[in-house]
């Protein structure tokens, strides 16, 4: 299992990052739209920031990830970021689904980018962890099972699929 940059003739970035744009940029608009509706308009601002800077930080990463120690600096504000999303009230019952959508991204790109390496795994079972600490704290007990079914369900395909996708560039 190798640790170097996917950054070679093969790496094929700017279409995933493109992706996830789109689909956190709707999830961002979502939340805007239904915390905006039920009355926390100035939550509306703050968290449009922080998305962004999220969004941002992946295209950062995108130009940034061959410099040495930049994927600590990286990972760990991406994470911080995730907390904070998931942490805050929006006006919908949104913070679990948000936080799956947030970490599972993460873990996707992390296999995109290191491939079927130590340091994805290590990534991967990192956002995991992350990811049920913020579902304990979002949702309501009786709830989570049904929310971490399907959770993992969609996880485990996303990096089935990320997995298989890097076998096929080896």
């Amino acid at each position: 299992m190798e640790t170097t940059t996917r950054r070679d003739e093969k790496f094929t970035g700017i279409p995933f990052y493109l992706f996830i744009t789109l689909l956190l940029g709707s999830v961002t608009l979502g939340n805007a739209l239904f915390t905006a509706r039920d009355g926390n308009a100035a939550l509306v601002g703050p968290s449009l920031v922080l998305f962004a800077a999220h969004i941002g930080l992946y295209w950062s990463n995108f130009a940034l990830m061959t410099k040495p120690r930049w994927w600590i600096v990286y990972y760990a504000a991406q994470a911080t970021l995730i907390v904070i999303l998931a942490s805050l009230p929006y006006g919908i019952d949104s913070n679990g689904t948000l936080a799956a959508t947030l970490t599972i991204t993460q873990v996707g790109e992390a296999l995109g980018l290191w491939g079927n390496s130590r340091r994805a795994l290590g990534l991967g079972l990192f956002y995991a962890t992350l990811l049920a600490l913020l579902l304990m704290q979002s949702v309501s007990p009786a709830r989570l099972p049904g929310v971490a079914a399907t959770i993992l369900v969609n996880g485990t395909f996303f990096v089935l699929l990320m997995v298989l996708y890097n076998q096929q560039l080896a």
